[in-house]
């Protein structure tokens, strides 16, 4: 049983899963969003220009958080705000969920319960069951919060099941938090897989995966990837604000704001995608939208279309790559495209991840150097292969000397034991092939 006369402080309802994506040291800038009587005035918020707060593309630089979703993909923490639209069963999910949302925030449950909805249902559950000790304020707010954890599991459920057709992509850190990004079988997502959404972690057995990031290539609608894209303090004003009913009291008190909000992320994401960023394609044949058509049409955000003055109206949809490469650091990063390929960074991670997922073909140029320090150290050696351990253990350190004096990366003692080893034994066919073309010259 738990002690609710122990639980934190009661506070305004922060907007769920979207809390836990910011990084750390984002409680400033709303990862515990307070309620709407605590906002500050739109203008303080809403800055229009380049230095203004919450922009994602200032010059030549993108906000940090908005380049790594750019490079990675979205958070599994985040695929309930942003994949909510892209299919109808989800949308009628979502709106359950905004129901219930705001049911929890009027109930005045506890912010802490939302933030690790995991860990306080079962127990909010148990308590409730055992009815004991049950103020009248308590029962309501877990009344509020357990219907909240329900209508959040369905809407986690039904994006599992994407991913466990392979309808959504995936890639994680492989092991450890800093290990090798790894795409991800759609397996891993189905009854073989632990998933864990508010961690954005996946344990298969004894297999876990860390980060775990979220792709759609059909893409998402304008709507979505303005979520998905925009400043992290703004995105979570305005979900709040889009989870209220709109004859609310508070929803019509802030109507101002939230249309402020509104076109704030609409336009950064505008930005991305005219900076060739992002890209959009075309719904009916997935075609790339030229850049220049967006300055040049208007675009129907709740319709996720582009207007054009003397065409047809085309709808777009913006999808969503996740990539493997890893870059040294993000805060030093300028994504408006790769030094190496010339694409935009949106497809840049998605060619690292198709080529990563493919058979590596050929050896790398350290392996090569490794066999030929190999053969260099046998021929000087003069005598025949014996598998001794000694000699194997001089050519192991030849080679890494010869490595390092190359400017080449050690190899493990494993790799170069069996590099030794097999250009030994090639070195005695060689041999043996000579010595039986000479005999056949002396016969004749």
């Amino acid at each position: 049983m738990i002690a609710l006369s122990h639980v934190p402080p009661l506070q305004g309802l922060p907007v769920p899963v979207l809390c836990q994506m910011m990084q750390g040291g984002a409680a400033r800038f709303g990862r515990r969003t307070p309620g709407p009587h605590d906002w500050p005035a739109a203008p303080s918020v809403l800055n229009h220009g380049d230095d203004r707060r919450g922009a994602v593309v200032t010059g030549k630089t993108i906000l940090p958080f908005v380049a790594d979703r750019l490079r990675y993909g979205i958070q599994l923490s985040s695929a309930v705000d942003v994949f909510d639209g892209i299919k109808p069963h989800l949308s009628e999910l979502e709106d359950a969920f905004a129901q219930d949302n705001y049911a929890c925030w009027m109930a005045n449950v506890p912010g802490s319960w939302a933030e690790n909805p995991e860990r306080w249902w079962p127990k909010v559950r148990n308590h409730k069951n055992n009815g004991y000790g049950i103020a009248p304020q308590q029962e309501r707010q877990m009344d509020a919060f357990l219907a909240y954890g329900q209508s959040l599991a369905s809407l986690q459920r039904a994006i599992s099941k994407l991913l466990a057709i392979g309808e959504l992509t995936a890639c994680g850190r492989k092991k450890t938090p800093d290990g090798a990004w790894t795409r991800m079988d759609p397996y891993y997502f189905g009854s073989a897989g632990n998933v864990t959404f508010s961690s954005s972690s996946v344990v298969v057995e004894k297999l876990r995966f860390f980060d775990v990031r979220i792709g759609y290539e059909t893409g998402v609608s304008l709507a979505s990837a303005m979520i998905a894209y925009g400043a992290p303090e703004l995105v979570s004003h305005y979900l709040l604000l889009r989870r209220t009913p709109p004859d609310s009291p508070e929803r019509r008190e802030h109507a101002d704001y939230f249309e402020e909000l509104r076109e704030c992320l609409q336009s950064d994401l505008l930005a991305l995608l005219k900076d060739n960023h992002l890209q959009a394609v075309r719904d009916e044949d997935h075609k790339p939208v030229n850049p220049r058509d967006l300055s040049e049409a208007s675009m129907d955000f709740a319709s996720s279309s582009i207007i054009y003055p003397d065409q047809p109206t085309q709808r777009v949809l913006v999808p969503i790559r996740i990539g493997v490469a890893r870059h040294a650091d993000l805060f030093e990063w300028r994504p408006a495209s790769s030094s190496a390929t010339g694409l935009p960074i949106a497809r840049v991670g998605s060619e690292s991840l198709s080529k990563s997922s493919q058979p590596k073909r050929g050896r790398s140029e350290r392996g090569i150097k490794a066999e030929s320090l190999a053969r260099e150290f046998w021929l000087d050696e003069g005598e025949v292969f014996t598998s001794g351990d000694g000699q194997v253990a001089r050519c192991i350190r030849h080679v890494q000397d010869g490595l390092v004096n190359c400017g080449l990366a050690e190899m493990s003692k494993s790799s170069l034991s069996e590099i030794a080893k097999r250009t030994a034994r090639s070195l005695q066919s060689e041999k043996a092939c000579q010595r039986t073309e000479t005999g056949k010259v002396k016969k004749t």
